[in-house]
């Protein structure tokens, strides 16, 4: 049979044993073709398009000989016997691919891309791709956008007016993704600054540098300005180390921005407060998992599982609203559910075969319920605890070389105080601004 014969239609008969010679005969006479397959009890089965079985029925007929009954009919007429009887299935194919079309018209993702960051820029340099993405939602370039009469140029142009941390982007179409390509403008940092500018008061803004601890000065590298505090000299905390305001070579008095470090002797006083007596929180062992459908990042229908008892419902209205509002991870809540934590949260996005996310994905969440319990905590525990808050900010505090340390403990109204003195060579400078007045 030829695929043809299959399109238009075929069907298949059964032929006795009786009539297998008067059938097989007349098919030969006709020039009917067939496919023939021997049956078992000596009979024959035979395939034919339809229009050959309607004439060999009407001779058969003519013949008086039994009319062949049909077994099986093949091609598309019987893909549309099927569809008949079920007419969802061609309806839905219809809706599926009309929005198949439609979704194509409008962007699915928006992909920013800055080259200088993955090439190791330094980190005055670097752009926040998340507060870039933010700003081009903002403009209307996000998930959900038109496609069709898409001005590429005239989008960047707009975007980059006013605009002083990029220099240059590029916005690229691939199918319904947007790839957005951005280049920092590379603005001078303060040490680079020349010269100071006056504000809307009129007044010059500089900075000094001051000294936040007490300590004995061992070195000193300052830029920008004109260093007061000379080298194993004794200084307390506030004091001037180095002036922004100074008098140059040829006379002349400048003001800029003193900036530098100054590295001395001193004592960092770190202090830990732990109460014996805490309200810590703990898993009940209940968990909950709920389920959000999103289309274009919002979300649409959420279910949740398994469903909250008597005691935990709410008033229709406030379960209407909360699930509009906070339905699924919005950054800033869980949901309505207060003594409760996220255990896992997953978002999966539907695919194409090619790779290409469909703006249709399900966020998993998962929770545990939690209750607040009082924990009592024995002194070497908190010492212990203490010891820990006190090496991590120690670690935070950086410093050069660190010589010698000390402990004072105290308990009073529950709580136990622990006050650490770090005897270590740091960097004691910071800046503090100062304001002149320009004179007309």
């Amino acid at each position: 049979m030829l695929w043809l014969d299959r399109i238009c239609g075929t069907e298949t008969v059964m032929i006795p044993l009786g009539l297998r010679r008067i059938y097989t005969a007349m098919l030969l006479r006709e020039g009917m073709t067939a496919s023939v397959r021997n049956l078992e009890d000596g009979g024959l089965s035979a395939e034919l398009r339809r229009r050959d079985l309607r004439r060999l029925r009407a001779l058969a007929a003519e013949r008086g000989l039994p009319v062949l009954s049909t077994v099986s009919v093949n091609g598309l007429p019987r893909v549309l016997a099927y569809w008949r009887r079920r007419p969802g299935l061609p309806i839905g194919a219809c809706l599926a691919l009309a929005i198949w079309v439609i979704s194509t018209l409008f962007v699915w993702r928006v992909d920013v891309i800055c080259l200088d960051n993955a090439q190791g820029t330094a980190a005055r340099d670097r752009v926040d791709i998340m507060a870039v993405q933010k700003d081009l939602a903002a403009d209307g370039i996000a998930p959900g956008m038109f496609l069709p009469g898409l001005d590429a140029r005239k989008l960047e142009n707009r975007f980059l007016i006013g605009r002083e941390d990029i220099s240059w982007m590029a916005i690229n179409r691939r199918g319904t993704v947007l790839s957005v390509e951005v280049r920092p403008a590379h603005t001078a940092s303060r040490d680079q600054e020349p010269a100071l500018r006056a504000d809307e008061q009129g007044y010059l803004c500089g900075t000094n540098l001051v000294a936040d601890a007490d300590g004995r000065i061992l070195s000193f590298s300052v830029r920008g300005g004109q260093m007061v505090a000379a080298a194993e000299q004794t200084v307390l905390r506030g004091s001037l180390l180095a002036s922004g305001i100074y008098t140059s070579d040829t006379g002349d008095t400048v003001a800029g921005r003193a900036h530098g470090e100054v590295l001395a002797e001193t004592v960092r006083i770190l202090q830990a407060e732990i109460p014996f007596a805490e309200q810590v929180i703990r898993p009940t062992g209940k968990t909950q998992t709920c389920r959000v459908l999103c289309l274009f990042g919002k979300p649409v229908l959420s279910v949740v599982w398994p469903l909250p008892g008597a005691g935990e419902i709410v008033t229709f209205l406030e379960t209407f609203l909360k699930n509009g509002e906070k339905s699924g991870i919005d950054g800033e809540s869980c949901g309505i559910i207060a003594d409760e934590t996220i255990l896992d949260a997953v978002e999966s996005s539907l695919y194409l075969p090619g790779g290409l996310p469909l703006p249709v994905s399900v966020r998993t969440t998962t929770r545990a319920e939690v209750k607040e319990f009082t924990e009592e905590l024995t002194e070497e525990e908190a010492l212990c605890r203490a010891a820990c808050v006190l090496d991590a900010e120690e670690a935070a505090l950086g410093a050069r070389q660190i010589l010698s340390r000390e402990e004072t403990v105290s308990s009073e109204n529950n709580t136990l105080t622990v006050t650490r003195y770090v005897y270590c060579i740091d960097n004691i400078a910071v800046e503090e601004e100062f304001r002149i007045k320009v004179q007309p």
